[in-house]
């Protein structure tokens, strides 16, 4: 398969041929319009961001975000998963990742970037504590999880009588905590970061034909199937 530039905004065929031979999640992260933006976020935003930064991606998966750093001339990068399964196939893409937990993490200064995407859902302790002490001085934390707190997640609840957390384990059984946009930031800064900028990835209005009308609407209705930040490391922080 040819390479594929992912310093430019990818158009829908190559991105899902690329697709073709990823599992299942990788694949709705190139395919699935939300995880789609998503994507794109974190490639425009380490597009410009200095590739001799060392980064470590915490709950790497099989290893697509690294592919992606590696592909925008990142070297020093690695990840760690607590699935055996995920380090296997990382480490057959040539990957540095080892098995451990995010909890598990004692490296102290050791890294300019740490990614967690799609992870802090799953977890009942916060683990951006033992990501503040990872970070070097004024380090930077690159991170998204799925929000509940759009109109129409807010109309769900209201006709079916579910709280924000039964459409959190509805969407996946393994989530623990059921985030907005506010309360996500909120868990992020008070444990030594400020915010730089956040941004909101949605699904587009289905079935219509006016690709910029389903998008505005899209945006208005789905508000944000996913919140994604970016936050820096806060100096002094007790």
């Amino acid at each position: 398969m040819p390479a594929i530039d992912f310093t430019c905004p990818p158009v829908v065929d190559p991105w899902r041929d690329y697709a073709r031979c990823r599992p299942i999640l990788e694949k709705n992260r190139l395919t699935a319009p939300a995880h789609r933006a998503a994507m794109e976020v974190f490639i425009e935003t380490f597009s410009h961001i200095p590739p001799e930064s060392r980064v470590l991606d915490v709950g790497c998966g099989g290893g697509l975000f690294l592919e992606l750093l590696r592909n925008l001339g990142f070297e020093d990068i690695r990840g760690i998963d607590a699935s055996d399964a995920y380090v296997a196939r990382a480490k057959k893409k040539n990957l540095k990742v080892e098995q451990k937990r995010a909890e598990e993490i004692n490296n102290h200064g050791d890294f300019d970037i740490i990614v967690c995407t799609d992870l802090m859902e799953h977890l009942t302790m916060s683990p951006v504590r033992s990501f503040y002490r990872a970070l070097t001085k004024q380090g930077l934390f690159y991170t998204s999880v799925p929000v509940y707190d759009s109109f129409q997640d807010r109309f769900r609840r209201r006709i079916r009588g579910m709280t924000r957390m039964d459409q959190a384990r509805e969407h996946d059984e393994t989530h623990v905590k059921a985030y907005t946009p506010r309360s996500f930031v909120s868990e992020v800064c008070s444990n030594g970061f400020i915010l730089l900028w956040k941004r909101l990835a949605y699904n587009p209005w289905p079935r219509l034909g006016e690709e910029a009308l389903s998008r505005r609407l899209g945006r208005w209705v789905h508000c944000g199937r996913f919140c994604i930040a970016l936050f820096q490391k806060k100096e002094n922080h007790v």
